[in-house]
């Protein structure tokens, strides 16, 4: 090769090596960017990328349940009201956008506001002749508190305008009767009169739903699970549904049924084996357990492995391993309360051994912050 032509080809490459330079440059500056906005709002990014589509439900119930974006799922729960869609993705979409209330942390406003701000969905104002007290709360002038009972009365409320309507299947039927059964319970543990009354009247509203859930439960306890959109529906619907069971029990109330607790538990455990829900069906069965009566450590020792085997170091705010081990100071009531897990403490050294293990001293399972939320 002569001068001349290296020469050339100097001219030629110099050009191109720097366009190519240049190229990297802002394909490295554009990639930069991305990722800035992505981080800085990575469920907005991700929203963009999804079709408000029932067959993107998956994706779309995740964000609502795994993350702080709800607007998917609220965006497709009003898209297929105005179509008149009443099908097993919107009795889910309905289910898992009120169940925001225990996602975001017990704000209850993000339901009510979501209602509010579409007339498409006035006809869900209805609960507020079931709650009167509690919806006058949230219009005044003072916030609820997150987890109030007021807040818990409207959110049960609204789902039980959702089933009038036609949009709850088992899982919002059976979390229906297992918070009823809940609120009863508690309210039974006190000596007055009144909430002797109140106790009374919220197992009444919990045994009415009962009668008109069993039929989806023995369709799920033969193993059809073809009513719901996600396998996490079945396993919500069947674990309430066990947890209620077990209430009942301890309020010495006897509503027919064909299965026990125990049974219905299996079935759930069964079905959260290759589900995210692993850790909440065990617990919910080891804490309605001891709350049924049944303090002996052989009855909470299958469930309880399940947590005390978990390789999980550090748990995510909000989960239910931080749940527990957080209850020593966190002041909730119900299944996550700091009673609940010195009960099963006191019952399981397993269990116990776990909570020292995660953070827990020997002063902790004496001391704790009053329970006054309620979840």
């Amino acid at each position: 090769m002569n001068n001349t032509t290296q020469q050339q080809l100097r001219y030629v490459a110099l050009p191109i090596g720097i366009l190519l330079f240049l190229v990297s440059i802002l394909f490295y500056y554009k990639l930069l960017g991305d990722r800035e906005v992505a981080e800085l709002s990575p469920a907005t990014d991700l929203k963009k990328q999804i079709v408000i589509d029932n067959s993107n439900y998956k994706e779309i119930q995740a964000l609502s349940a795994g993350s702080d974006n709800p607007k998917p799922i609220q965006e497709l729960f009003l898209k297929n009201v105005k179509a008149g869609d009443k099908g097993n993705f919107t009795k889910s979409a309905a289910y898992w956008l009120s169940h925001r209330y225990f996602d975001n942390g017990g704000d209850i406003y993000e339901i009510y506001n979501y209602v509010q701000a579409n007339p498409e969905l006035s006809f869900l104002n209805e609960a507020e002749s079931l709650a009167t007290t509690s919806f006058a709360m949230i219009k005044g002038e003072n916030r609820l508190p997150d987890y109030s009972g007021a807040s818990t009365y409207i959110y049960l409320a609204y789902l039980e305008v959702l089933y009038k309507y036609g949009y709850l299947e088992l899982p919002g039927l059976s979390t229906l009767i297992n918070k009823y059964a809940e609120m009863s319970y508690y309210m039974s543990l006190r000596s007055d009169d009144n909430s002797k009354k109140i106790s009374n009247e919220l197992l009444a509203k919990s045994l009415k739903y009962h009668s008109v859930a069993t039929s989806s439960l023995e369709k799920v306890m033969q193993g059809d699970v073809s009513a719901f959109a996600i396998p996490n529906d079945a396993v919500v619907g069947v674990t309430q549904y066990a947890s209620a069971l077990q209430f009942y029990k301890a309020l010495k109330a006897s509503p027919k049924d064909k299965y026990t607790a125990e049974e219905v538990f299996s079935k759930s455990a069964e079905l959260a084996k290759t589900t995210t829900l692993n850790y909440f069906v065990n617990y919910v069965h080891a804490v309605s357990t001891i709350v049924a009566g049944d303090v002996a450590a052989d009855k909470v020792k299958q469930p309880l492995s399940v947590i005390v085997n978990s390789s999980i170091s550090n748990p995510e705010v909000g989960t239910v391993l931080h749940r527990i081990i957080s209850s020593k100071d966190a002041g909730e009531s119900g299944t996550y309360s700091f009673a609940n897990t010195v009960k099963l403490a006191n019952v399981s050294p397993e269990f116990k051994a776990w909570l020292m293990k995660n953070g827990w001293v020997e002063q902790n399972f004496y001391t704790g912050k009053t329970e006054t939320k309620m979840k």
